[in-house]
């Protein structure tokens, strides 16, 4: 996994300014391509100097960075024209922003609406971007995808500190004391269960012994999204990495899950992978900058201008 091509959303609020600063170091750190894109909230109207306000941003940031960097204005379906431009990135950073209206409590908070369509991993930025991430706390169940998981955050930032958290369920802890089975046997019951994470813990981390990140390890008990968030308290964590399933918006509203609490009530950046990812290629982000470069709608190049 690799970031080749990044895409940033903003509507100039001081929540996508601090999308587009941490997009930036991203970028910056990963040597990628940059896309800003101007997409309203459904029901918001944008403001008349969008496409101007967009390009003006982008080439002051390409003169600023010697990044590539490309606007993208979105008129019609701001959601459909997201989804189809995060297919030619690797990357996808959207503002925090907290659900409003009847729209927000049937569908979700916008972060989550994008994450239902789109299949790269996406970041929510929450928190100001002033340097590189410190430590990354990752949520796995030791299922295959906790590998992708673990590799999306190393390839965030190779320097950071890996914390890999693992939450044991206590259903079946329930279902023995409903059995009235002894205490003894309840207790011997945990250390078996958390011995059995711990291992598969040491071997997950094991697979990532060539990266250069620190890993560490955490196991907690109890409901998943809550004792991540704990978590992440106490260790300081300022990145959260946790999958998610593509479903419905009934589905989750209807039972919930562990990203979307996550992203509601996290102090810190999440970033979403998606159970079905769209594999990160060079070629899909060459073909993005070709596509723009001969349709001249805003191909911005370190130091060019617009008609030179």
């Amino acid at each position: 996994m690799n970031f080749k091509a990044i895409l940033v959303l903003t509507d100039f609020s001081a929540a996508a300014s601090a999308a587009l600063d941490r997009a930036t170091l991203l970028a910056i750190e990963h040597r990628a391509t940059l896309t800003l894109m101007h997409a309203a909230e459904p029901g918001d109207t944008a403001p008349s100097n969008a496409a101007v306000r967009l390009d003006q941003t982008a080439r002051q940031l390409a003169q600023r960075t010697g990044l590539e960097v490309f606007a993208r204005y979105a008129s019609g379906d701001a959601l459909a024209a997201i989804a189809a431009e995060s297919d030619r990135v690797d990357l996808l950073v959207v503002p925090h922003r907290r659900a409003r209206g009847l729209a927000a409590f049937l569908h979700g908070p916008p972060a989550l609406r994008i994450a239902r369509v789109c299949r790269c991993p996406m970041l929510v930025v929450k928190a100001a971007a002033r340097e590189r991430y410190r430590r990354i706390l990752v949520t796995v169940d030791f299922k295959a995808f906790s590998q992708s998981l673990v590799a999306l955050a190393c390839t965030i930032d190779r320097l950071s500190e890996i914390e890999l958290f693992h939450a044991i369920s206590l259903r079946d802890d329930a279902r023995l004391r409903a059995a009235e089975a002894s205490y003894q046997a309840v207790l011997a019951y945990r250390r078996r269960v958390r011995q059995v994470a711990q291992q598969r813990m040491f071997a997950l981390s094991d697979s990532f012994q060539a990266r250069r990140n620190r890993m560490l390890m955490a196991i907690g008990q109890g409901d998943p999204a809550r004792q991540a968030l704990v978590q992440q308290e106490y260790a300081g964590a300022d990145l959260v990495v946790v999958g998610k399933r593509r479903r419905p918006a009934w589905a989750d509203a209807l039972f919930g899950s562990v990203a979307q609490r996550l992203l509601a009530w996290a102090g810190c950046d999440v970033v979403v992978l998606p159970h079905d990812p769209r594999p990160s290629t060079r070629s899909a982000a060459r073909d993005r900058l070709h596509r723009a470069l001969r349709g001249g709608r805003a191909a911005l190049l370190p130091g060019s201008r617009r008609g030179a």
